[in-house]
């Protein structure tokens, strides 16, 4: 199964890798190999915040992998944290604009990194940086490959 996902990636059968990820895994969650599957498969359906947490239980059984490492770097390369929601924004109707009152809400637990990562898109550096890094269009590097006659 572990085999068959990762040809399901390569083909870019990401439905299909992902089903055979998890069906891995219920067989042998302690591997590290596919808890990496699990987690590329998850990051090519849009699903960020699941894939991190993938590659984080990879991590935690196998600190030393080295494509596991990779992956969390490619995950927070290619994402950026979602903006915080400003209060006048959050939906009203409940008491505190949409929270619960402090005696009733449950003791405040730190968000993990994997909570609020933005689906889609490049992050601003990455973006910034391809943006520094571009070439020229064919156009552009034709006409600068062309000798100029005087």
């Amino acid at each position: 199964l572990s085999n068959r996902s990762a040809a399901h990636a390569q083909r870019r059968c990401f439905d299909r890798a992902l089903a055979d990820a998890e069906r891995a895994l219920a067989l042998a969650p302690e591997w590290p190999r596919l808890h990496h599957r699990h987690g590329h498969a998850l990051f090519h359906l849009g699903m960020y915040g699941e894939a991190l947490g993938a590659f984080e239980k990879g991590l935690a059984l196998d600190p030393a992998d080295s494509s596991l490492y990779e992956a969390v770097e490619h995950l927070h390369v290619f994402t950026e944290p979602a903006p915080a929601m400003p209060p006048a924004a959050r939906p009203s109707g409940a008491v505190g604009g949409g929270q619960l009152p402090p005696s009733a809400a449950p003791a405040a637990k730190p968000p993990s990194p994997s909570a609020a990562r933005r689906s889609g898109g490049f992050s601003s550096q990455t973006a910034a940086a391809a943006e520094v890094g571009a070439r020229p269009s064919a156009a552009a590097a034709a006409a600068a490959a062309t000798p100029k006659i005087a």
